[in-house]
């Protein structure tokens, strides 16, 4: 997807714009936390650093005893991003492995970072979700946002069965595979 986080003054504290993959939409709740099947892109404008540090887990993202579970969690840093201007988020969701990258630019430069994380990969088909939302908890979202919180989104782009940029190479390999789903980007 390409898209721009929230910069707007008084939203910073509180808002999360999530990319996020769930087999159902039951599935999301913290009852069932430790059954979750997802991947995850997350911005906290309530981070001081928002502008370049995002999440990306496959859920369960805890370990029984609470904490944060950094073989499936990445809270990652990327040095010289801004991501209150457009930049491309993805997630290749492979059997073994989820690789999520950024690219973008500041002030001509290119910046692209990519994180690979292997453990609690989803191994079940899902739909995929892009949200901007605050529940209020104090620890993490940090809302609920005193002002309008906007995310631009620009474009989102879905493959089967790629990790192609192209949108040729797709439909050649669609191709060349019978067509056997629905193949057209």
């Amino acid at each position: 997807m390409q898209t721009q986080v929230s910069s707007v003054p008084g939203v910073l504290t509180s808002m999360c714009l999530g990319f996020f993959t769930d087999i159902t939409d039951t599935q999301v709740t913290y009852t069932f936390f430790f059954q979750w099947n997802r991947n995850d892109i997350e911005f906290l404008s309530s981070d001081s650093d928002y502008c370049q540090h995002v999440y990306y887990t496959n859920q369960p993202d805890q370990l029984p005893n609470g904490n944060v579970d950094t073989q499936a969690a990445k809270n990652v840093e990327i040095p010289g991003a801004d991501f209150t201007t457009f930049g491309v988020h993805r997630i290749d969701w492979l059997p073994s492995s989820t690789i999520y990258s950024y690219a973008g630019s500041n002030h001509g430069a290119s910046i692209t970072s990519t994180t690979t994380v292997t453990k609690n990969v989803p191994t079940t088909a899902s739909e995929f979700v892009l949200n901007v939302w605050s529940n209020g908890d104090p620890i993490f979202s940090k809302g609920p946002p005193i002002a309008d919180a906007i995310a631009t989104v620009q474009y989102v782009h879905l493959y089967f069965n790629s990790t192609s940029f192209s949108a040729a190479s797709f439909n050649s390999a669609c191709s060349r595979a019978g067509h056997i789903a629905q193949c057209s980007v």
